[in-house]
Parts: structure tokens; sequence; C-alpha cells
């Protein structure tokens, strides 16, 4: 039992991070600093309202006000992120995120970290497929500085030797790992299959360990002068600070970068090799199967439709038909889902659970079956009655504190959605209606190119690796 738990919140952890999911799910609530945000009660009324501030910059800064003396600040590059990687090298931009808080300008790792901790800043660098995000949230007083470290890891970072040994023994005993672990192999499997192998969404694990040992300091600055510019800058801030000061130093943190050309939307690819089932042999006490097959793109008019017609199909939670009939009805599975994802190359949608070994056919013919069954019988006004009352409802959650309006914020111009789109999110949940998400899922849901990979003791004759 305790194993299984334990795989469930694997799951659940590695199903989000797969592949970037649209921002329409509220994030986590904090409460930290939640009471003193001014609120709305309506559920069709924004939350808050935001600013858009012009600077020197490329684009303008989306700034959200708040009466407390915390700010919170979010840097997006655009796409600069894992894709931007070059073939020979695709660890290269996790290493610029591993490295990049090890010191920087005058001060050296352990110096520049006693500095974060003193001025209270609470730092964090990542990088996913698509973009590469710094951000920071700390005390009024202090965000002036906070900046003026932003402004020597961009432009003086060390990247000292003995600082680069240590992070890439690390992340390649990381990795290492990982080549154990059911979750990674099989989002390896799938991106291998789904994408291609020389798409720059695939990046085998061992090539990327392979690329640790000959990255060096200078190719590290060569990427970020290539793609750290001011021309695909996203600003975004929350807090107690005013308009003018966020411009005074904002531009004066960034003012050193190159100013680069605007990095063109890339274009979308189709996923391939649909249809089929894909298994990797490991020997493990439970099967692991991911799903996917195609979507729809984040800006189609019918998003909304699919999105909650996908709740209602595969929500990780207790009112959605694969939970009910795979988890509830049979017991084969303690987690069923299946969710849209949108990105910057692809749409689609994707799913994870896992079951005994002999139950995986029958688990495989269980979610087909309800992909079709939602298809021929469509949905019912109950079920959408009571996720319109959930999405709603909860949308004020992903309020909770400046970090999280931050965090919400950059979700949406990620996906290109305008400053207005906060005060209008609710209305076009509001009204959907059963014919309008029947109609959509007939049109996009398809059960003969639903693509399956599964990792364990499956019997396969052909290894995916």
């Amino acid at each position: 039992m305790k194993k299984g738990f334990l795989i469930l919140l694997s799951l659940c952890c590695v199903a989000l991070a797969l592949l970037a999911w649209p921002s329409l799910k509220p994030l986590v609530y904090k409460e930290s600093d939640a009471p003193t945000i001014k609120m709305q009660d309506s559920m069709t009324s924004s939350p808050l309202s935001i600013q858009e501030i012009k600077t020197s910059l490329n684009s303008p800064i989306w700034f959200v006000p708040a009466d407390i003396p915390v700010v919170s600040l979010s840097i997006t590059f655009r796409h600069a992120g894992g894709k931007s990687s070059p073939s020979n090298l695709p660890g290269l931009t996790d290493l610029i995120a591993a490295l990049l808080d090890e010191g920087a300008g005058p001060y050296d790792s352990q110096s520049f970290k006693k500095m974060l901790l003193e001025k209270n800043i609470n730092l964090s660098i990542s990088s996913n497929l698509d973009n590469f995000s710094i951000s920071f949230r700390t005390i009024k007083e202090n965000f002036g500085e906070a900046l003026d470290l932003i402004h020597l890891i961009l432009t003086s970072p060390r990247f000292a030797s003995e600082d680069m040994q240590r992070v890439k023994e690390q992340i390649s005993a990381s990795l290492q790992q990982s080549l154990h672990i059911p979750q990674p192999v099989a989002k390896e499997a799938l991106q291998k299959h789904v994408y291609g192998e020389t798409h720059p969404y695939y990046r085998r694990i061992e090539d990327r360990i392979k690329s640790l040992s000959v990255i060096s300091a200078e190719d590290l600055k060569g990427h970020m002068r290539q793609l750290f510019t001011r021309s695909n800058l996203e600003i975004t801030v929350c807090g107690n600070v005013s308009s003018e000061e966020i411009v005074r130093k904002v531009e004066t943190t960034f003012k050193d970068l190159p100013a680069g050309e605007p990095i063109p939307a890339p274009s979308p690819t189709e996923l391939q090799n649909l249809g089929k089932v894909f298994k990797v042999e490991m020997d493990i006490p439970q099967t692991l199967i991911y799903l996917i097959q195609p979507g729809m793109a984040r800006k189609d008019p019918d998003f909304y439709a699919f999105f909650v017609g996908m709740r209602i199909l595969g929500s990780g939670e207790f009112e959605s038909r694969l939970w009910n009939e795979i988890r509830e009805k049979r017991g084969l599975a303690y987690f069923c889902s299946a969710d849209v994802f949108t990105n910057d190359l692809t749409n689609g949608v994707i799913g994870a659970t896992a079951t005994k070994t002999e139950s995986v056919d029958q688990t495989i013919s269980l979610i087909k079956e309800e992909w079709q069954k939602i298809i021929d019988q469509g949905i019912g006004q109950a079920e959408l009655d009571f996720q319109k009352k959930n999405l709603m409802g909860s949308y004020s959650l992903s309020f909770g504190s400046t970090l999280d309006i931050v965090r919400t914020l950059v979700s949406y111009r990620n996906d290109g959605l305008p400053i207005d789109y906060i005060q209008n999110r609710n209305a076009y949940f509001e009204k959907l209606n059963v014919d309008d998400i029947n109609r959509v899922l007939r049109k996009t849901l398809k059960p003969a190119l639903l693509t399956f990979v599964i990792v364990g003791r499956s019997g396969a004759k052909t290894e995916v690796k």
C-alpha cells in the first residue's frame, strides 16, 4: 500500500512536469501574505487589476500593486529554455540554471548565497522546454538590492571551475539515477516516439550526462549572450513598490544585456507515431502507463470547451470518468488522469496511470472505451455544472500571495494571453453549455490516435531505449 501511494505521488509530480500544461488550473495556494491582498468576491470578476508599465525595454512590464511589505518579480527569457540548447550540448541550459546562483561579480558561491540570506531574498532559477525563468521574492526595502544581484548574475556570472565541477557531478548523479526510475524513462521514450529523435523536445538522458563533461564556462557565457537579451525579455511584478521605482531599477538592471533580435515564434510540429503502444522493460512492482494524443491550440476559440470536457473525462480527482471507471469501480490503479497541454511547438492530451502488470491490457482497453463513450454519449449537465463551479469558484486561490500572482501572470504571458484576460477568464467558462463541449469533444478526441508508453514488467519483446 505504501509503495503504491509513493508511486501515486510520483505520477502526480511527473505528469505535471512532463510537458507545459495550460495556465487555467489554479496554482498552489499559499497563505503567507494572502490576508493583505485586496480581493473582489464576484466569481465572474477579476480578483485584481494589472497595470502595464512602459519602459525602454522590448516589452511592457505587468505590475500588480499590493498593500503589503513584500515584492515578487519574475524574469522570463522567451524561447531560451531547454529546446534552445545545441544538439551536441543538450545539458547546457540546465547547467546555466544550476550555476547562476553559484557566485557573480565580487561574490563567490558562499558569499553570494550568504547575501541572499542576509537580505531575505528568495531566489529561484529554472528552465523548462520553452523558456528560462528567474524569480525572487523579498521584503520591500531590499527590492533594489535584489535587482542588483540579478544584474550581476546576468552580466558577471563567475562559473568558477570548482563550482562547475561540483554542480556537474550533482546533475550527473541525479541523471544517472533517473535512468533507473520509471517516470523519466517513460518521459524520454514518449518524447522520442511522438516528437522524433531530432526534435528539440527530445533529449536523451545519456546524451545530457555526456555533454556535461565537455561544457565549458565560455559555452555557458556564449549561450547567455545569444539568448538572454532585451529582445526576448518579459518582466512581471507584484508588491508594495511604485511603478516609478520599478522602471528606474529595471532599466538599470537590464541596460547592459545585449539588445538582441526578437526571436520569432517557432512553427508548430505534429505528433507522430500515433495509435501505437511502445514498451520498455523494467523490473518494478507496478507498470507505469503514459498516454498522449493531439489536442488543441491555446488560442483556438473552442479551447475552453475542450479544457472542461477533458476535466470531466480525465481530471485526476474523484469527479472524473477515468478515475471512477479505473480506480473506484475496478480498483486497477491508485491514480488515472488525462489533461490538455500546450507549449511552444505542440498541443495535445497527456495522461498517466500505474497498474499491476497483468492488468495493463485491461486498463488500456478501459481508457479507450471511456474515450469513445464520451464521444458517443457526450457529457451531462450535472458534470458541466460541477466543473464550472469548481473552476470559477477556485480562481481566487491562484492569487494567494505576491509570488502566486506573479507565477499566474507569467503563465498567461507564456500562453500569449492579453493583459485583460484576467477580467474575462471566468466568463469564458460561464457561457459554456453541454452542446458546446460535446461538439468539441467529438471533433478533437481520437481514440485511434491514442498512443501509450508502458514501463514495467510487461513481457515485451521490443525494448525502447
